[in-house]
């Protein structure tokens, strides 16, 4: 009971404290005299926002399933963030509080043996790859790059991570991957639906896409997961996530007109057309009886 009141708590003080952390460390900083200040400044802002986002998202993506001793470190950490540094009695210890949080981070060795839980370590590499590829893409220098919060899903060593420039291109976009139709609402760069693929391991970097389209991503783990792009499963009429001959009856009647055909949101595809031959016929209805054949 304890474990889930907090993991609530957790959940939204992530929520209302990183949503407006830029304005929130921003007001609460004197604006200095010399830039040597400001970089120290900005350093320790960016530290503390790390500590913060990895203890956060750990306690409120698995604090169900992390061992005791992970858990009250984890939960420690947090707390002695929002107590020396969100509400600084002064800005001295403050930076000693930033810098002994982050090595304690560093130096703590998980307990957990799930695999989809990575070390602070691996966090911070994950960014910092991300980052550097945006950066090494990059046409103009006014452009501003965003690397979001890794997710915490383990995909063959790699983990997914929001990363774009903070330009997006007015028209959706749309692809296939294997059973399933990925949807945005504007283009990304470098990847069209704003999300990399970081291997902390090997240093590799790669596109969501190239990483679906070479099986580094599962697709069917990736619907498991919410990572802010619509994802529809093909021949799922009734959009319950499953796909069953209940979905195969709906999509024969619209074949026939006795049934209206769903599009996605944007209105580029439909998991009606199963066979993506641009048309919903007995075809499609084929294809998802087939398909549930060899489900079972």
């Amino acid at each position: 009971m304890k474990k889930n009141l907090l993991k609530k708590l957790v959940s939204i003080g992530l929520c209302t404290i990183l949503a407006v952390s830029g304005s929130v460390y921003a007001g609460a900083v004197t604006p200095p005299e010399n830039m040597d200040e400001i970089v120290e400044t900005e350093l320790d802002r960016t530290d503390i926002n790390n500590c913060y986002s990895y203890v956060c998202y750990l306690l409120n993506k698995f604090g169900d399933v992390l061992t005791q001793a992970d858990y009250d470190f984890m939960n420690n950490i947090r707390f002695v963030i929002q107590e020396n540094f969100l509400y600084p009695q002064d800005e001295e210890n403050s930076s000693k509080s930033v810098s002994e949080i982050k090595q304690k981070l560093l130096d703590y060795k998980l307990t957990t043996q799930n695999s989809d839980i990575y070390s602070f370590e691996n966090f911070l590499k994950i960014i910092e790859l991300a980052q550097t590829m945006l950066d090494s893409n990059k046409l103009d220098e006014y452009i501003i790059t965003y690397v979001g919060i890794p997710v915490f899903k383990n995909f063959n060593g790699y983990f997914l991570i929001s990363a774009r420039y903070n330009l997006e291109e007015p028209m959706p976009a749309s692809e296939r991957y294997g059973d399933y139709i990925l949807e945005n609402e504007g283009r990304s760069i470098p990847s069209i639906f704003g999300y990399l693929a970081v291997n902390p391991e090997t240093d590799d970097v790669i596109t969501l896409e190239n990483g679906l389209k070479n099986g580094v991503i599962d697709t069917d783990k990736l619907f498991e997961i919410s990572i802010g792009i619509d994802m529809y499963k093909l021949g799922d009429a009734d959009n319950d996530g499953e796909l069953t001959i209940k979905d195969a009856t709906v999509v024969q009647k619209a074949g026939i007109d006795l049934a209206e055909i769903v599009k996605t949101r944007y209105g580029m595809d439909t998991v009606f057309d199963y066979n993506n031959d641009g048309r919903v016929s007995i075809l499609d209805v084929t294809c998802i009886q087939k398909k549930l054949v060899s489900l079972d």
